[in-house]
């Protein structure tokens, strides 16, 4: 929660700073999403495949010229697993905040902040244990809307090519730095008489610890609803 505090304090200052003294257009926008997501765990001793849940969201947005600013916080959401007659129960809440600014007609160099935590209830002697990431990526995204329609195509790459993450592993602790990737693809329509977009996505996240080996893998569709307005 204190990342979650810290996370919005510094997306607000960010926003304020850069439409506060605009006289152009500034939009803005709030929004709901639910993100149909399946989590996987590659281990030495094999893959850890927890079931698919929808996890509730919600968004804020800033827009001044061509630069763009979006912050996505999935509350905190419990999975279920049975890994090599185990059964296990784990909660993971997910923060990511991505800007952009257009360089050259619809392509923008974007960058993200990724948060991830989890705490584990395994019906083991051995205990529970927690995790938590830390991403800083930088990437290229690709947008465009079409004249004729309201549809809007997006695609987009991160890489954060050394994310920092710690487990609290039953009694020992491990911490490394490994690289993490993000791929998106999705389609959105505006519906301007009512200020509302409903955007549809696919995305993939990875942190590829190859050298544990542990990678965490998280993908999944994402419908995002957002009602944006004009200043």
């Amino acid at each position: 929660m204190k990342q979650l505090m810290t996370v919005l304090a510094v997306f607000s200052v960010v926003v304020l700073f850069v439409t506060g003294n605009a006289s152009a257009a500034r939009i803005f926008s709030v929004g709901v999403s639910g993100w149909y997501a399946d989590w996987t765990h590659d281990i030495n001793i094999g893959t850890q495949t927890f079931d698919p849940q929808i996890c509730p969201g919600i968004s804020l947005g800033g827009t001044y010229n061509s630069a763009w600013l979006t912050l996505l916080y999935h509350l905190p959401k419990k999975y279920s697993s049975e890994f090599q007659g185990v059964d296990q129960e784990a909660e993971r809440y997910d923060i990511d905040i991505i800007g952009g600014y257009t360089i050259w007609k619809d392509v923008s160099i974007i960058a993200g902040i990724k948060l991830w935590e989890m705490d584990t209830d395994a019906q083991v002697s051995a205990g529970d244990y927690s995790e938590k990431m830390t991403a800083l990526g930088i990437g290229i995204g690709w947008s465009h809307e079409f004249d004729a329609t309201p549809v809007i195509l997006q695609f987009s790459g991160l890489f954060a090519p050394s994310a920092s993450w710690k487990m609290d592993l039953f009694d020992s602790d491990q911490s490394g730095n490994d690289p993490w990737y993000e791929y998106g693809a999705g389609v959105g329509y505006h519906f301007q008489r009512l200020n509302l977009m409903p955007f549809l996505e696919y995305r993939y996240q990875i942190l590829d610890r190859g050298k544990v080996p542990y990678n965490d893998i998280y993908q999944g569709v994402r419908l995002r609803i957002s009602y944006y307005w004009e200043l």
